[in-house]
């Protein structure tokens, strides 16, 4: 039977590349939800229902799945299989890195405990505002867990300093670390949640909700650990002198003693190296690239990924196109009233119509198109097989086709008054750039086959609509970029009092973000929603090592009155919580890397890459930069 029917259903206008693949060798369900089936949990309890169908009946044959319900119900159930992972494997790397750093049972349980009522409070506060956790919002977590860290190691470091200088006093070393702590901590703790904040710029809401909790997140957190780790350490006993003596005393911890030499004796080359470091960044920065897809988010090997490819392969595509023509212009009947113009079921219109989607068919990249033609076609070939797949030649026989067919044919594709005529195309995993020039092509190709009409066309659909969406994120995501960093930069005058000191920590602040951008442009990695995100909380994150550095810098230099002095001693004491916070931050995000996400895999690389070179920057460039353009006042 099959063989007998082959040709005809594989010369079929509506079943090939569409319920059967153009081999023969694949054939296709559609399952259409209603329109109450709108949130994830209701989709989920369809696709159960469909997976326990094919684990029973389905086991002799292999099964694909695609279409946008299908995408945006399994990349949900994605990101919570990845929440599920990284949020423990998050915790676990904090807890071996201030273990590794401290090797003191309260140097861990004091930072994991602030972290935790951070934590609870702020799903507390998006339970109370109704954020959901989503594909976004649930890398709060993560985050708060890396930061929340970052701040405790520096307050660990700073009383284990100030016990040894005041002699084993708990209370007089708590006390100066409240009081020389506090202010490079809140301002750090405020350029991270501008970084964070600055994302409510843009206008996805879910983007809005990640910046405003992350943003609230890190300020209840320098809140929460400013006041109970202090307090908590008024009753601990006093840490045992030879870890004290590992953290302070020994000049070459973390080789903060090599780094301090290399500064003084390769200024001049540090500088140089640096601003060549920038001028190529800027190269790369040339070659960044937007041309993203819908599928960006997702890795080849991906069961996903890899099930829509097959069916975009196979049967037209997956991803809508809609073209909708519209007869725009009214003209007078003899009595002078309003009559519509031509309707869609006239055969003239008809004919331009058929000659259009022939046309826009053969663009390489739409791969199936359907309209009301192609279900004129198969009822005209019905009642005459003679004629074949042609429309009809007459509108008498045209209407009494359309008499004869099923009322509920095709109603999807014209409105109620017949004035809008629908073509539902299918298209690959286009890029934006493509869909750009594809809106444009058929403009092109409508202008010439309706040229002197009174139609109008509108090119629309969802895939069209997400790549647009993804363009305007990016340009917001810039913008506040930029308002990111005038905020910090006014926020560090105010708090060094010092336009210099401002001045010169640019440079170590700006690289390591070029940076990053440049290994997006040499690398491949594009620049979509998610990577552009990141450098709006990178920039909060990084900036912290430079304030730490130059707030120590500020009181050693009153104490000593030497610039380079100053430099040395920062270097020797900050330096080194300057290098574990980043090593936390660091091993944090990298264990992104390992995520099947995109996006999640992109930011992890990026942020750790940021964060390396903001330490260099920090530690070897800023240094040196205080050392040949600072010099002291004093007052």
């Amino acid at each position: 039977t099959w063989n007998a029917h082959r040709e005809l259903v594989l010369d079929h206008p509506l079943y090939t590349n569409l319920v059967i693949s153009e081999d023969g060798k694949s054939g296709a369900i559609y399952v259409d939800m209603k329109d109450e089936v709108n949130n994830q949990t209701l989709r989920e309890n369809v696709f159960k229902e469909i997976d326990r169908g094919l684990e029973i009946h389905g086991r002799d044959w292999e099964w694909y799945e695609a279409g946008i319900p299908v995408l945006r119900t399994r990349y949900v159930e994605l990101v919570s299989k990845e929440r599920s992972i990284f949020i423990p494997l998050g915790g676990l790397v904090v807890i071996l890195i201030l273990f590794f750093v401290f090797r003191q049972v309260n140097c861990v349980v004091l930072p994991m405990t602030s972290i935790f009522v951070t934590l609870i409070w702020v799903s507390a506060l998006m339970a109370f505002l109704g954020i959901t956790i989503n594909l976004i919002s649930y890398l709060t977590y993560i985050l708060i867990l890396i930061i929340g860290c970052s701040n405790c190691i520096h307050i660990l470091m700073k009383y284990h300093e100030c016990i040894e200088q005041e002699n084993g006093s708990v209370k007089d070393a708590v006390r100066r670390v409240i009081r020389e702590l506090g202010g490079a901590l809140s301002l750090t703790s405020f350029t991270t949640a501008v970084g964070f904040f600055s994302l409510m710029m843009t206008n996805i809401r879910i983007t809005q909700e990640f910046g405003f909790i992350l943003g609230v997140g890190v300020i209840l957190m320098f809140i929460v650990s400013i006041i109970t780790i202090p307090i908590i350490l008024l009753y601990l006993p006093t840490p045992p002198s030879h870890h004290i003596d590992r953290l302070i005393s020994h000049k070459d911890s973390f080789s903060v003693d090599k780094i301090d030499a290399s500064t003084k004796k390769y200024s001049y080359p540090i500088l140089g190296l640096s601003i060549i470091f920038l001028v190529l960044s800027f190269l790369g920065l040339k070659k960044v690239d937007y041309n993203i897809s819908i599928l960006d988010d997702l890795r080849p090997g991906n069961s996903l990924y890899d099930d829509i490819m097959y069916v975009d392969k196979n049967f037209g595509g997956t991803l809508p196109l809609e073209i909708v023509i519209h007869n725009t212009q009214d003209v007078l009947g003899s009595n002078g009233d309003s009559l519509l113009a031509e309707n869609v079921f006239d055969l003239e219109f008809l004919k331009k119509a058929d000659e259009f989607e022939a046309r826009i068919e053969a663009i390489p990249d739409i791969k199936k198109a359907i309209s009301m033609n192609d279900y004129i076609k198969v009822i005209a070939n019905f009642w005459e097989p003679d004629q074949g797949m042609v429309l009809p030649e007459s509108n008498d026989d045209l209407y009494d086709y359309l008499d004869l067919a099923p009322s509920d044919i095709g109603t999807n594709l014209f409105n109620s008054d017949s004035t809008k005529y629908r073509i539902t195309c299918r298209v690959g995993n286009i890029r934006s750039k493509v869909a750009d020039s594809l809106r444009m092509e058929v403009q092109d190709i409508f202008d010439d086959v309706f040229k002197g009409g009174r139609q109008e066309v509108l090119v629309s659909g969802s895939t069209l609509l997400a790549l647009r969406t993804q363009g305007f994120l990016i340009e917001d995501l810039t913008t506040s970029f930029i308002l990111a960093f005038i905020i910090i930069f006014i926020s560090m005058i105010i708090l060094f009092r010092s336009v210099r000191l401002s001045i010169i920590s640019i440079l170590p602040t700006v690289i390591p973000l070029v940076a990053a951008a440049a290994i997006m442009g040499f690398s491949g990695i594009k620049l979509r929603p998610s990577t552009a995100m990141t450098f709006s909380i990178a920039l909060g994150i990084a900036v912290d090592d430079t304030i730490h550095f130059l707030a120590r810098f500020r009181q050693e230099l009153k104490r000593t009155k030497d610039v380079s002095v100053a430099v040395s001693n920062t270097i020797l004491s900050t330096g080194k919580a300057i290098i574990g916070t980043t090593l936390v931050l660091c091993m944090g995000f990298f264990v992104l890397y390992f995520s099947e996400l995109v996006p999640n895999h992109e930011f992890g690389i990026l942020a750790t890459i940021i964060l390396i070179i903001a330490l260099l920057g920090s530690l070897l460039l800023l240094p040196v930069l205080l050392n040949l353009f600072y010099r002291y006042k004093p007052k």
